[in-house]
């Protein structure tokens, strides 16, 4: 560890799973000498994943609903007074049912956009009020934003406004030097992918041109360099992190070849 964030501050939304993403990212924060504030909607799974990380550093944990202003106002408060300043923010929380759009409620609708975009515009309101020294926030963004999946597409839309909210937030933030920036995890093994994995296990890795799923220590180490004065002059775009999902087509061809070339 470098020590990268000595006396820092970060705050992770969606952070409560041991498995996830925001986890995995608050650890490897805290690791590099951050203090961090965590939060999540379930209080017994908070308070599990605030005693974790307490093994790595300095770290408090808040049950919040992410989409509501006043308890979200409430935990900033609360932790800039505990911490005494705030430099970083991760916008990770959020969900992703699997139902078609003509199965879905409009109440589950606007559940979807509320935690997985109107918690970022929220959080990213409070941001604003503390960086008063510059700042950076990374925002989780999803591949669906560029292919959405039939069986997902609240998930899809949401994140498809989150790309766009990211770009505009980097310009209007940036006279602040409050940069803004977004990963795009593709398929990463945590709770949240869990059961659509565990039946397209194959044919996922198949689309993947690493031919491995995902880690959520992956997508951590691509958020610590977005927060990072490493990524000092980078904001306004995003960074994929889905071993080439993206890249071609046919992944799965080059393997063939190899085995061919090999056999």
């Amino acid at each position: 560890m470098t020590g990268r964030f000595q006396g820092k501050v970060a705050g992770v939304s969606g952070a409560n799973s041991p498995a996830g993403i925001g986890f995995a990212i608050s650890r490897e924060l805290l690791k590099e000498g951050a203090s961090v504030f965590i939060c999540g909607s379930n209080e017994a799974k908070v308070k599990n994943a605030e005693s974790l990380l307490k093994e790595f550093g300095n770290v408090k944990g808040y049950t919040v609903d992410i989409s509501d202003e006043t308890q979200v106002h409430a935990m900033f408060e609360d932790a800039v007074n505990t911490f005494g300043r705030l430099d970083y923010f991760v916008s990770n929380a959020g969900m992703y049912p699997q139902k078609l759009l003509m199965d879905m409620s409009v109440e589950e609708w606007d559940r979807v956009m509320a935690v997985n975009l109107r918690s970022a515009f929220i959080c990213a309101k409070e941001c604003y009020k503390y960086m008063k020294d510059g700042g950076a926030i990374v925002q989780s963004e999803s591949y669906a934003e560029v292919i959405p999946s039939a069986g997902s597409g609240a998930y899809a839309a949401s994140k498809s406004a989150m790309m766009s909210l990211t770009r505009t937030l980097a310009s209007e933030l940036a006279p602040y030097n409050i940069r803004v920036n977004g990963i795009v995890p593709g398929v990463i093994e945590t709770d949240l992918t869990a059961p659509v994995i565990a039946t397209n296990r194959d044919r996922m890795i198949s689309q993947i041109a690493l031919g491995r799923l995902g880690k959520a220590e992956d997508v951590a180490q691509a958020a610590l360099f977005l927060l990072s004065d490493d990524a000092a002059y980078i904001t306004g775009t995003r960074i994929e992190i889905s071993g080439g999902k993206l890249a071609v087509q046919n992944c799965a061809y080059p393997y063939q070849v190899k085995a061919e070339r090999e056999g």
